[in-house]
């Protein structure tokens, strides 16, 4: 179950007593927790909020379920939610499995994973919970962010959203912060020279001039322009606006397309290991592969 599915539980009201939801990325699980809050209009009476990550918001089975076996107060539905719970223990997993089998339908336990670890699979094997996987494809970021942007009145064009996408990342997080900076243009959509406009605010030198050197393979022009560049980009962008330059302009030689894909991949490890001169070393393999 993925992201469709959690959009039908928002309409369904999220109305059966136990979910676990999972993805690689903390902000997804941050953001349906808002999402859920916000959907079934939760107050501070009969809310309850618990995050294992911190020693003093930790909470034990027990305690949980006598919680949820309480009578809500003033009529409402009693909601609860546990954050990291990943960080449950074994035990604790065994006496949770326990409650699912006869649950209290008068309240929520909404158990929010990180999707790794083998107690992830423990809380996902409970029978009678519904597991959501909100952890999203390449090609579901695009629908997420796309649907973000509805939210604040406009929409991307296709080139503009894939081109956005590419210079910044599929970090849901960071695109969010550039999507919010699109709402100021007052544009029904936003197009691609909005989105190169924003996002390199303040820069004189594009990545874009550099490219066209160094797919020529001209090692002067190239440099240049990197020194040009100098710090106004950081090297995940212009990795990015490499990757979307040679997917939507891949070279006709299938060994050199091959060859490109296997240098920005080593470079995409290098910036994750926040090497230093990577956009260099990156532009010195790419001038090998032309050559």
């Amino acid at each position: 179950m993925g992201l469709k599915d959690f959009q039908r539980e928002c309409q369904s009201g999220f109305n059966k007593p136990l979910y676990v939801l999972s993805s690689k990325d903390e902000f997804l699980l941050n953001d349906a927790a808002k999402t859920i809050k916000g959907l079934l209009k939760i107050g501070d009476f009969n809310f309850d909020d618990y995050d294992l990550s911190f020693a003093d918001s930790k909470v034990s089975a027990e305690s949980l379920i006598e919680l949820l076996n309480m009578m809500p107060f003033m009529g409402s539905r009693r909601t609860v939610f546990v954050r990291h719970a990943e960080r449950f223990s074994k035990r604790d997993v065994g006496i949770l499995a326990g409650y699912a089998n006869k649950p209290n339908l008068s309240s929520l336990l909404v158990l929010f994973t990180l999707s790794t670890g083998a107690k992830r699979d423990l809380l996902q094997s409970i029978q009678g919970v519904v597991h959501l996987d909100l952890s999203l494809t390449s090609r579901e970021v695009g629908h997420w962010i796309s649907g973000k942007a509805k939210e604040l009145g406009f929409t991307f064009s296709e080139e503009a959203l894939k081109y956005l996408i590419a210079v910044v990342g599929d970090s849901v997080g960071l695109l969010l912060s550039e999507v919010a900076k699109f709402r100021a243009l007052n544009k029904p959509v936003v197009e691609l020279k909005d989105i190169s406009d924003l996002v390199y605010e303040g820069a004189d030198y594009g990545v874009f001039e550099v490219i066209p050197h160094l797919r020529r393979g001209n090692i002067k022009e190239t440099f240049k322009g990197l020194d040009r560049l100098d710090n106004s980009i950081e090297p995940y962008q212009f990795l990015g606006a490499l990757c979307w330059d040679y997917v939507t302009r891949p070279p006709q030689d299938s060994n050199r397309l091959k060859d490109t894909l296997y240098v920005l991949y080593q470079s995409d490890r290098l910036v994750k290991r926040a090497a230093l001169c990577t956009e260099e070393i990156t532009a010195l393999r790419l001038l090998k592969v032309v050559k």
